[in-house]
């Protein structure tokens, strides 16, 4: 999974590899996770992005199995 890089690459998105992980693993313990929740709350919390922004540019970006 990813967005702008793959999520596995040493910078502060790994975080989300591995939430996409432990879901992929666990597909019944994370069957109520919003995992698009996360990831606007990641882009919030650690690059200061409003929703809106988040919405438009990083949103549409992620790939992977969700």
């Amino acid at each position: 999974p990813g967005d702008f890089i793959s999520w596995d690459q040493p910078d502060s998105r790994w975080i989300l590899g591995y939430e996409w992980l432990a879901m992929e693993i666990n597909p019944e313990t994370f069957q109520e996770y919003d995992f698009m929740g996360s990831v606007m709350d990641f882009y919030q919390d650690f690059y200061e992005l409003d929703a809106d922004t988040i919405n438009e540019n990083i949103i549409p970006l992620v790939y992977g199995s969700f």
